[in-house]
């Protein structure tokens, strides 16, 4: 039976990793490379994230947060990925 279980699953993902294919088609999807963007609340959470997220697509990224210093650590990080922070 999980024979079964794998081969459907195998067919609708089209053998690919499910947990990878999400966010692959999104990147596939929509081109942003060359583009800017400003992202609030960058320092931590979902905005960190955001901005990660972006940096990956080849966004240049503005990071605005309250906290000065998390929002140093952030540029850092982000610069990590792309230089243009």
């Amino acid at each position: 039976m999980s024979e079964l279980v794998d081969y459907k699953k195998q067919k609708i993902l089209g053998g690919r990793n499910p947990m990878d294919t999400k966010k692959n088609r999104i990147l596939d999807l929509i081109s942003l490379d060359g583009q800017v963007a400003i992202v609030t609340g960058a320092a931590s959470g979902i905005g960190l994230a955001t901005a990660k997220l972006l940096a990956e697509m080849g966004v240049t990224i503005g990071l605005i947060d309250i906290n000065e210093s998390d929002g140093i650590d952030a540029t850092e990080q982000i610069k990590g990925i792309r230089r243009k922070c």
